[in-house]
């Protein structure tokens, strides 16, 4: 039987469109947007062979893109999921797709999911789309029949193509489930095999074929026979291998997203406040991708404002007559259900005639909410009943915001007749405020507007108190936030060095690497485009020496820059052409990076023809560069690793990082045109820009070093040298 793994990450809100209060906060907010709703599923075989035994591993792993022609527009994943409410977008055309699994080039293990759907947003409109992420995979599994047995003893075979491959030894083969997955490059569409044996006489039986053009979602079985009915030694004449092809036949789960509790044309996450007798009507919004069971409200008001003798009820399954009673009040909800999808949703609202009856004071309405799947979901209602004239707002946490020695923070005006007004800060523990008034202060502000201060000259990694404040009052609310701390880079002096394998590693050992070089591919053929330089440096007792070579065996080879990066050097493909993966996991966002730096450059002598740049000839002298990136978590794609890394550098092609790819929020860099002065390591600071992404968090972090800065196309001048020492990050 055919099953077919979902994993639902939406729900329907048109049930609540024809409500006044909220219709634009369903639709849209009438100025050129709507929303898509997006509801996956992953055709896939969970159960059989070596591959993912878990739906956990597939839920885990989904990622889905929406695109227009200009590129990325949102990304969502395990750590950002897509909202139940569904995503607003500006109207235009748009592609989804949804990718799960690893992309790798050949594994018995890991498995490549894909799907993509174009769809339209029309303006105050609710679009529904559907995406299948089909088996991207080639698929192959080894069958030996029992005549082959006869004739033939410990049978193998060798399945892959240009890059990567897959042996079935004997005991794989016995087992009999075991398939492998392939990723066809674009430089090879055909999957080659090589059976191996022993025949009866001790001789090696090797047979040879390839199956053309490899299909994704296409499982061949190779089947080794023996034909032809002859028995003697010499029977080795008649094995045949057979290729057949078959669907890969999928299985059936159901995996459903968390219910999403929001509040219907406010932010849930800041506190609703007023005057006593000011309040309006507020309602809550949950989506859930399946029938809800429980929904639960607590607050310690209720007793007195509800009269229903406790401070908590469930929705479900209560008594008419207490439910009546609570709707007078003005606490009500309306449950829908959509039968042809499984999705549900709620509107709780609170009638502005109940918020207006709360005493003065905060106020903290508690929403528990579980659905068939046992998904649950909590949410918070802040009420804040207040007199006061200014308001203090709390951060939240890691805001983008707050940074190492600076914070934006913003409070808010009760009242028209404050002036005056401004935040007061102080480091936790400490008693003396010092006072920071905001733009404008001596200006009457408009009722329940916000304000906004910057704090400056702040310590990294300190958490701080804070109260806003106008004339003659100050708010009895205190706040906290943290500065991000001044992180900084490991081996930043470079003292630490070791080997794995032949290739020197600027790390202790290959499990404490956090740079890497492109050793692994030059030391292939015994050359180390990076060393420790242990006879100049900075500080300590070593740096780390950058030479422009060229590498070659028999006449053969290539130009590499000397060069070093935070990343790993993950292989080579045709031989050469290095694949690196860029970026570490990083949360701060420092101003600068100091480094301490020799540059010896010589004239171009190597240009490969594959170098796309005209302005670059051989006898101009040679560059080097020291650049360094803050990345968000939105990972460049790579056509076979997916978002696994920050960014992955293909030579061959090629894949290059640019400053401008949509994950880089900051990015700062220095060229080397001409030799450095003197004979040891001059200071170089170099700014970090974050121009255009003032507001977003830092998640990883790269920073790359060459002695030749054409040496991603294999150009430069053999002997350039650049000698590195002492990197710190200045915040």
């Amino acid at each position: 039987m055919k099953k077919l793994l979902t994993i639902s990450i939406a729900a329907l809100g048109l049930a609540l469109a024809g409500c006044s209060d909220d219709a634009k906060y369903d639709l849209g907010n009438g100025s050129g947007e709507g929303r898509v709703m997006i509801r996956t599923s992953l055709n896939a075989d969970v159960t059989k062979s070596r591959a993912i035994t878990s739906v956990d591993d597939l839920k885990k792993d989904a990622m889905i893109w929406i695109s227009n022609e200009k590129g990325l527009v949102r990304r969502f994943d395990a750590s950002n999921p897509l909202p139940a409410g569904g995503v607003t977008l500006l109207a235009g055309n748009y592609t989804a797709e949804v990718w799960a699994g690893d992309s790798v080039p050949a594994s018995f293990d890991t498995r490549w999911f894909k799907g993509a759907e174009k769809f339209t947003v029309g303006d105050g409109s609710v679009s529904q789309v559907t995406i299948v992420a089909a088996l991207a995979n080639v698929v192959s599994s080894v069958v030996v029949e029992d005549g082959a047995k006869e004739v033939l003893s410990d049978i193998s075979m060798t399945v892959g193509h240009k890059t990567g491959s897959l042996e079935f030894t004997p005991e794989l083969i016995a087992d009999g489930n075991t398939k492998g997955y392939f990723m066809m490059p674009s430089i090879d569409k055909n999957l080659t095999w090589t059976l191996k044996g022993t025949l009866s006489t001790g001789e090696e039986f090797t047979k040879t074929g390839t199956i053309e053009n490899a299909k994704p979602k296409t499982e061949y079985i190779l089947t080794v026979k023996h034909d032809g009915g002859v028995t003697s030694p010499v029977g080795g004449a008649f094995i045949t291998v057979e290729v057949q092809e078959a669907t890969v036949v999928e299985d059936e789960y159901t995996i459903n997203a968390a219910p999403a509790i929001s509040g219907i044309g406010f932010d849930l996450s800041q506190a609703v406040i007023a005057e006593p007798g000011k309040f309006a009507k507020k309602s809550l919004w949950i989506a859930a991708t399946s029938f809800l069971k429980k929904v639960e409200l607590r607050c310690d008001a209720f007793t007195d404002l509800l009269g229903i003798g406790g401070n908590d009820f469930e929705i479900f399954g209560m008594d008419p007559s207490l439910e009546t009673v609570i709707n007078e009040h003005g606490l009500r909800w309306t449950y829908t259900t959509h039968d042809d999808t499984n999705f549900s949703e709620m509107k709780i609202s609170f009638d502005k005639e109940l918020l207006n009856n709360l005493p003065s004071g905060e106020h903290a309405v508690t929403v528990i909410v579980t659905d068939n799947a046992d998904k649950t979901a909590t949410a918070t209602l802040n009420i804040m009943v207040s007199d006061a004239l200014v308001m203090t707002d709390q951060v939240e946490a890691n805001a983008a915001t707050t940074w190492a020695t600076k914070a934006t923070l913003t409070g808010t005006v009760m009242k028209e007749n404050a002036t005056g007004f401004g935040i007061q800060y102080r480091k936790q523990g400490t008693q003396q405020w010092t006072q920071v008034a905001a733009d404008g202060a001596t200006s009457r502000a408009a009722v329940n507007s916000k304000y906004t201060v910057t704090l400056t000259g702040l310590e990294p990694g300190t958490t701080y108190e804070y109260q806003s404040y106008c004339d003659d009052f100050t708010s009895s609310v205190t706040c906290t936030f943290t500065t991000e701390s001044n992180q900084q880079l490991p081996n930043s002096s470079f003292e630490e060095w070791g080997k794995d394998g032949k290739s020197v590693i600027p790390a202790a050992s290959k499990e404490s690497l956090f740079w890497d070089t492109g050793n692994k591919g030059s030391s292939t053929l015994n050359k180390q485009v990076t060393e420790q330089e242990t006879t100049l440096f900075h500080s300590g007792k070593s740096s780390a020496r950058l030479t422009s070579q060229y590498v070659a065996m028999f006449g053969i080879g290539k130009f590499a820059a000397g060069n070093i990066f935070i990343g790993e050097f993950l292989g080579t493909e045709e031989t050469y052409y290095g694949i690196l993966a860029w970026g570490r996991p990083f949360a701060s966002r420092p101003r600068a990076l100091r480094a301490w730096v020799k540059y010896t450059p010589v004239a171009i002598n190597r240009k490969d023809s594959g170098d796309p740049r005209t302005d670059v000839k051989v006898g101009d002298m040679d560059s080097g560069i020291i650049y360094i990136a803050i990345l968000n978590g939105e990972n460049k794609n790579d056509a076979k690793l997916g978002t696994k890394y920050p960014c992955v550098v293909r030579t061959l092609g090629p894949s290059l990082f640019s400053k401008n790819d949509k994950n880089v929020i900051g990015y700062g860099e220095r060229v080397f045109k001409e030799a450095t002065a003197g004979d040891g390591l001059i200071e170089v600071e170099i700014p970090i820009s974050y121009e255009g992404y003032p507001e977003v968090k830092a998640e990883n972090i790269i920073c790359v070093a060459s002695s030749s800065i054409g040496g991603d196309y294999y150009t430069g001048g053999e002997g350039s040298q650049m000698i590195i020492d002492d990197f710190e990050l200045l915040y």
